[in-house]
């Protein structure tokens, strides 16, 4: 029964994914909670009951639903009229869905008197290479950081969105960090909706510490020594003066 379940291909190199780095952690869990839904065919129903069957599976509200939605889809993860997975296409293949050689392969084995439990992965395996290159070759390539970019218009939405940040400084970092992504991975769709989520995710400047403050007590005890000081008198002897004399 386990291995008639849906399911869909997760990759390793999603913890070095710079779309769901840009997300809170929260969101990356609402993410892959979505995958979950498309792979158990609730987002293809779609209806006017769609959100609450999804909010209901990641435990949202609908309010707060609409938010998570609003920033898996600026960068780009899911459609966010349809909640559709964006790469869904390009990560999962239609030799996936082979539940009919399955059960084929398992009358075979109970013939033979071996049942796998692995004929799911054994069977699907076959044509991946040939699926995954021909994805590849029909998405999008991006671009990498154009020279000018952010524009003055991004630098102004980032100083009304976090006046907390130097926004000068933040371009800097923005730059140097995408220049130096190589590959693909340095190549964007949409490089505004990077920037803000680059601004959003970015963590606000510590306040100035001051210096350590003076008590009342010692900044009188302070003044009854400056006062010391200056009242103190030399003490001539006699003998000292008379030597001055002669």
């Amino acid at each position: 029964m386990t291995a008639n379940m849906p399911w869909f291909r997760m990759y390793s190199e999603c913890v070095d994914d710079e779309k769901l780095r840009l997300l809170a952690f929260e969101d990356r869990w609402h993410f892959v909670a979505i995958l979950c839904c498309k792979a158990s065919g609730i987002i293809d129903e779609a209806g006017p009951l769609l959100r609450r069957k999804v909010a209901v599976k990641l435990g949202l509200d609908t309010a707060a639903l609409d938010e998570a939605i609003r920033r898996l889809s600026e960068v780009e993860l899911i459609d966010k009229e349809t909640l559709q997975p964006l790469a869904w296409a390009r990560r999962q293949f239609k030799s996936d869905d082979s539940t009919e050689r399955v059960r084929a392969y398992r009358e075979r084995m109970k013939r033979d008197g071996n049942v796998s439990v692995t004929a799911q992965e054994t069977d699907t395996d076959t044509d991946t290479d040939t699926e995954e290159k021909k994805e590849r070759a029909r998405s999008p390539r991006g671009s990498r950081l154009p020279s000018e970019f952010p524009t003055p218009e991004c630098l102004d939405w980032c100083k009304q969105e976090r006046p907390d940040l130097d926004v000068l400084s933040l371009r800097d970092k923005f730059r140097d960090y995408w220049l130096a992504v190589p590959g693909a991975r340095g190549r964007k769709l949409d490089w505004p909706a990077t920037w803000r989520n680059f601004v959003r995710s970015e963590f606000a400047k510590p306040p100035a510490r001051a210096g350590p403050r003076r008590s009342a007590a010692t900044e009188s005890g302070l003044a009854l020594a400056g006062m010391n000081r200056k009242s103190e008198v030399v003490d001539v002897t006699p003998t000292v003066v008379a030597s001055l004399g002669r």
